[in-house]
């Protein structure tokens, strides 16, 4: 009678391990697809800094990223889908990632396509009118990148830089980080900023671009330098 109850629970025991094996090597270890997007993403952490934008299926908005991909060697204005490893870390330091993300493949790069109507925003601009200021005494600048979907130059006292995102003619410019330098008058570049934050379209018209906010208010007009 022992003996089959020895025999029996070797077999439940054996069945069980074969159950829970698999389970136990998919925790630890999987390959997942994923979905990057042709530009980084300014995130929040212990400092500010660029994430990668990535999703699981096509249907699903973009999250950003915070870890990074061994073997992965992303080049922005590209989008990919590409096939990673997961792996579990075990004792891994405070205020880590317990994740290990792998390269394991590119099934997918495509170079983003710049419309006719985004190469007018490439180049360097002037600003010549700011909503609500009469006179100009120091311009801010744009230096617009439509490869790497960024803004920067100087605000009038600070440089600064902003990353964008277009749709038509429609951009999203998100919040500019500037360097913390103090000028006597901050009018101009306080403005300025105000302007950035609230365009919702573009215009270029006899060489002139216009930024225009969701209630077609002109904020900012440039000229090229």
């Amino acid at each position: 009678m022992q003996k089959k109850c020895f025999l029996k629970n070797s077999i439940m025991k054996t069945i069980i391990s074969i159950l829970i094996l698999p389970l136990l090597l998919s925790s630890c270890s999987q390959n997942k697809i994923i979905y990057v997007a042709d530009a980084l993403a300014n995130g929040q952490g212990v400092s500010p800094k660029k994430c990668l934008q990535i999703k699981e299926n096509l249907e699903d908005e973009w999250t950003l990223f915070y870890d990074s991909i061994e073997g992965f060697d992303y080049q922005e204005g590209n989008s990919y889908t590409i096939e990673v490893n997961i792996n579990k870390i075990k004792d891994q330091p405070k205020d880590s990632s317990s994740l290990k993300y792998k390269l394991v493949k590119i099934i997918k790069q495509e170079k983003r396509k710049v419309s006719q109507e985004e190469k007018t925003l490439q180049g360097e601009w002037q600003v010549t009118q700011v909503i609500g200021i009469d006179s100009l005494n120091m311009s801010p600048t744009l230096i617009i990148d439509i490869n790497d979907n960024k803004i920067s130059g100087n605000a009038g006292c600070n440089r600064y830089s902003a990353f964008f995102k277009t749709e038509g003619k429609q951009i999203t410019i998100a919040k500019s980080l500037a360097t913390k330098r103090y000028c006597q008058n901050m009018n101009i570049e306080d403005a300025f900023f105000e302007c950035l934050k609230n365009t919702s379209y573009y215009k270029y018209d006899a060489n002139v671009l216009s930024f225009y906010s969701k209630a077609d208010e002109k904020l900012l007009a440039c000229v090229k330098m």
